[in-house]
């Protein structure tokens, strides 16, 4: 029997993904950054913090998958950055702080840094989470493992799960990037 092309196929479009993520932040004026466009739109910021947050989560439950004996830690947590950017203590929402939750008012308020530290943390987190996508051959794509949400999934649905979500932020941002008077593939 041949190999499936999926697992190169899941990898290319989460690799696509991260390159979109981190070319419409760019795009983002500095000044607008942080800048939610209304108290019920979440800043680009916001929105590429989320993003890596879940490439975290996502991250730390692939690498449980593929060797239940190697600890992993979210870059988060291993670079202590609640901690660094002045949000310890600060509630950043459900499923290990991922911003999922948050009311308007909370994920406004939200004092994230600057577009190159947060894509620092993202591109950071992708890279994780691509090095464990290399690891993942067809065979592992109908297994089960345990999702960020604590419920047992399929590899695959987990993958597709990620795109899902994180293409839908990414729209966020494009969208954004219109409402606040830039050039968008969402300009509005």
């Amino acid at each position: 029997m041949t190999e499936s092309v999926w697992p190169e196929r899941l990898r290319g479009w989460i690799a696509w993904n991260q390159e979109e993520v981190e070319a419409s932040v760019r795009r983002v004026a500095p000044e607008s950054f942080r800048v939610g466009p209304t108290s019920m739109a979440p800043s680009v910021a916001f929105h590429a913090w989320h993003i890596g947050r879940w490439v975290d989560r996502h991250t730390v439950c692939l690498a449980a998958f593929l060797d239940p004996k190697a600890p992993t830690a979210e870059v988060w947590i291993a670079r202590d950055l609640a901690n660094a950017w002045g949000l310890a203590g600060v509630d950043l929402g459900d499923f290990g702080g991922t911003g999922a939750g948050l009311d308007d008012d909370a994920s406004a308020a939200l004092a994230l840094p600057e577009v190159e530290e947060v894509l620092a943390y993202v591109n950071a987190t992708y890279a994780g989470f691509d090095s464990l996508l290399a690891r993942v051959e067809d065979r592992h794509l109908e297994q089960k493992l345990v999702d960020p949400y604590g419920d047992e999934t399929e590899v695959a649905e987990m993958l597709l799960n990620h795109l899902s979500h994180a293409d839908r932020h990414l729209g966020m941002i494009e969208a954004l990037r219109g409402v606040l008077g830039e050039r968008g593939t969402a300009t509005i």
